[in-house]
Parts: C-alpha cells; structure tokens; sequence
C-alpha cells in the first residue's frame, strides 16, 4: 500500500496485510534504492493526455527506464545490493513457481502452452547471466503510473512504487 500525503507529499509505504509473494513488498529494500538514486520533487501525473503530447510522454517514459538501467550501481552506493548474478534464471524460476502455486489442482487449469514457456524460458537464458559483472537496476513494475511527471514540462522526475531487485541484465 502507498499513502500520499497531501499536506506535505511525503510517501509512506507499507506492507499489505496477508500472505505475499517472496520478495514482494520490501519497503526496506526500496528505501534502500530511493534513497542512493536521490530525492525528486513531486509533481502531478497527466492523465487523458491530448494525441499530441503522448509522443512526448511516451518518449521521456523511454528515457527514464534507459537512466535508470544505465545507472552506475557502485558509484550510487548499491553495488553490494542484492546478487549480481543468474537474475534471469531467479526471475525465470520465480514466475514458474508462481504460476505452479496458483494453478492446477483445486486451482485455475494449467495451460499446456504456459509450461511449454516456462521450458523453453528455462532453456534460453542468456549465457552472460551467471556472470557477475554486467548488473543494473530493475523496477519491478515500471508503467507509466508509476512515474513523476514535471509539472509543467514533459519529463519523468521521479519513479515510485519500487518492486524492484539488482541483477544481470536479460538481454
């Protein structure tokens, strides 16, 4: 859960109530992100944007996710944060359990073609994966609501909501 504050826009997070996924909800490690990337100042996110300004919404969308996967992980302080390596095949193995957990027996039907991809996913994760040396930052649900937009330009200056993990780049 996220509450916004109004009076003074200060963002509190904190877990949901109830059984999560692992990993899921780590205020802590977001703190953790949030607080090596810096602070931004708020604005509004546009909502029912005119045809002509989506180009430019979309584009700085593009720019913010690029930064932030470009982004140095040593020199902002979070090159000891998390594991460096095999983040493809933790991600890989995380959804399959996840969709083994909440289908078949008593459950939603398995989809045939669902294990299928999860073999083939499992199959083809890049070799440079279980290499330590090329990592950066993911956010764990980039969308554009979750971004700070300027309030008058069009420019991402924040990104909230962070599910995020440190790990090799898919590529």
């Amino acid at each position: 859960m996220t509450f916004v504050i109004l009076l003074s826009f200060v963002i509190s997070r904190k877990k949901p109530a109830g059984k999560l996924l692992q990993s899921a909800h780590d205020v802590e490690r977001e703190f953790q992100v949030l607080n090596a990337l810096g602070t931004y100042t708020l604005g509004l996110v546009p909502k029912g944007l005119a045809p002509n300004r989506r180009n430019q919404i979309y584009s700085a969308t593009a720019k913010a996710l690029a930064s932030l996967h470009s982004a140095d992980i040593d020199a902002i302080g979070l090159g000891k944060y998390g594991r460096r390596d095999n983040y493809c095949k933790r991600e890989v193995d995380r959804w399959a359990k996840q969709y083994l957990d909440f289908t078949g027996e008593g459950k939603s039907p398995r989809n045939p073609k669902m294990l299928e991809l999860v073999d083939w996913l499992q199959r083809h994760i890049p070799s440079e994966d279980s290499s330590s040396t090329k990592a950066g930052l993911v956010h764990g649900d980039f969308q554009i609501d979750n971004l700070v937009f300027h309030p008058t330009e069009d420019k991402v200056i924040g990104i909230l909501d962070w599910l995020c993990g440190k790990g090799s780049r898919c590529t």
